[in-house]
């Protein structure tokens, strides 16, 4: 996950939501619609810093307020617009959202196990992936066909997806809340890399 090689060209960027209360309290978010926390508002304005000199493209988000916060605090300066999609929202845990995780680790495994069974409520891991295959995907291929990169404000099961998809390991490219995820392309293969990540501590970040 290191910096993007010359030969390259970033196509898309996957920014990640900044926090909630319910990350904070390290609780299942789903189709919740909680907003932004203090906290939060701080890293998406980290996120608008880091962007402040990037022409951007195409710009979609989750339909969900914390994702749209996101996308407003970063894209309002350059004068842009993020189209919300409720494709782009992260997988639907049902009557697991509020919840600790903590408590209910092993039921996540079985499910993760059991790609096809849905949440109690919610929906199943592969029903998530192919909704956000195309929302993904064709973010991607916005990029490629244009001079300019998109950019996509969602959600850390969104994130997982994106690195299931270009290297088939959806841990690859994990990133704290308001951290980012770019996609690159040297003409035959795409990389994706995590290149603004949150420290641990939360006070900073490194890029």
């Amino acid at each position: 996950m290191g910096p993007i090689n010359q030969s390259e060209r970033v196509v898309a960027y996957f920014v990640r939501h900044g926090s909630t209360i319910l990350n904070s309290e390290n609780k299942f978010r789903g189709w919740m619609d909680v907003p932004l926390d203090t906290n939060g508002k701080e890293q998406a304005q980290k996120v608008a810093e880091f962007f402040q000199k990037i022409a951007l493209g195409d710009a979609f988000t989750s339909s969900l307020e914390r994702a749209v916060q996101t996308a407003q605090i970063t894209l309002e300066p350059k004068g842009l617009y993020a189209t919300p999609s409720d494709e782009l929202r992260p997988i639907n845990v049902g009557e697991l959202e509020g919840k600790l995780k903590s408590e209910h680790r092993k039921l996540v495994n079985y499910f993760q196990k059991h790609p096809n069974e849905k949440f109690p409520g919610g929906e199943s891991l592969n029903g998530f992936r192919s909704r956000v295959r195309r929302p993904i995907l064709g973010g991607i291929k916005n990029g490629v066909e244009s001079p300019l990169p998109s950019i996509i404000f969602a959600h850390s099961s969104i994130i997982h997806e994106v690195g299931n998809l270009v290297h088939q390991d959806h841990n690859k490219v994990l990133v704290k809340p308001g951290g980012i995820v770019a996609v690159s392309f040297d003409g035959k293969a795409f990389r994706a890399s995590a290149i603004f990540k949150p420290k641990r501590n939360g006070e900073d970040y490194v890029a």
